[in-house]
């Protein structure tokens, strides 16, 4: 049982880990803002 929730925990840490850096490769991108979204 011990051994188990061990496994789980580190599944979900690589998990976790996986999407957090594939999250911040989605930040990279930014798209043109709008002109009629722009304060001048």
């Amino acid at each position: 049982m011990k051994r188990m929730s061990k496994l789980f925990a580190v599944a979900l840490t690589v998990i976790a880990a996986a999407m957090a850096s594939s999250a911040c490769f989605w930040f990279i991108y930014q798209p043109e803002e709008p002109a009629c979204l722009r304060e001048e």
